[in-house]
């Protein structure tokens, strides 16, 4: 598999937390979500545009504290940011076929995701 795209963006907001409205109520995005992506920085597209061939994506959480989470909650808002840039095409299985997601400590009041798309149908020197 071939790197193409490796960026970090801030500690992401959970899924359990972007969005808000009650039952009945059209959702809307939270203030801590508007502020995630406030702060989310702009992205530079891959050298080969707009991704839409199969991929897989590599996450690695650095903790802004030691609470213990559920690292699937964060990989939504972290995608759904993905495909809003236009680095995806679409964050579904025909695109994301595989996912890998891991911790690498607690960094207190500087968490980070750091995204790595690997192209699945390229090998190295091809």
């Amino acid at each position: 598999m071939i790197k193409i795209y490796d960026v970090y963006l801030p500690f992401p907001v959970s899924v359990n937390t972007a969005y808000g409205g009650r039952k009945g109520q059209k959702r809307f995005k939270s203030k801590a979500y508007k502020a995630w992506l406030a702060d989310a920085p702009k992205l530079i597209l891959p050298e080969c545009g707009c991704i839409t061939f199969p991929v897989k994506v590599r996450y690695t959480f650095t903790m802004p504290d030691k609470r213990k989470r559920d690292l699937s909650n964060y990989i939504k808002i972290v995608e759904d940011y993905l495909v809003s840039e236009c680095v995806l095409e679409d964050d579904n299985h025909t695109v994301v076929n595989e996912v890998s997601i891991k911790t690498d400590g607690v960094n207190r009041g500087n968490g980070k995701v750091r995204i790595e798309i690997y192209d699945t149908q390229r090998k190295e020197g091809i």
